[in-house]
């Protein structure tokens, strides 16, 4: 019987799928890598708020760079940065964003043996 048994699973297809070389279906609601515009960005620091796991700070911006919002020019002198290995892609970021700046793509954001991996604009 147990020979048997064995001999039916080596008929089976493998239930893992190898990534990266196999691509697997990604849902259509799927909560991924976060991604940030710096062209909206306007430094309003709510993304760093609301995070429930800390995992967006607010850092200086050495470019200074301008945004335009409601037809005015803001100077951002802060920009967020978030670390990825702490996020867990809850999406709140993304829903109090004024200018939509944050966003949650369908990009895996994978794993890391390094202990800093951020995304910042």
């Amino acid at each position: 019987m147990k020979i048997k048994n064995l001999l039916l699973y080596f008929k089976r297809r493998p239930a893992i799928v190898v990534y990266p070389s196999i691509k697997i279906k990604i849902p259509k609601r799927f909560r991924g890598r976060i991604e940030i515009d710096s062209k909206k960005c306007i430094a309003c620091a709510k993304c760093s708020i609301n995070c429930p796991v800390n995992a967006i700070e607010m850092i200086p911006d050495e470019k200074h760079a301008e945004v335009e919002f409601n037809g005015k020019k803001i100077c951002r002198l802060r920009a967020p940065r978030v670390n990825l290995l702490m996020c867990i892609r809850c999406g709140l970021c993304e829903e109090v964003c004024p200018t939509g700046a944050m966003h949650l793509t369908n990009r895996f954001s994978g794993s890391s043996h390094k202990k800093d991996l951020f995304v910042s604009v």
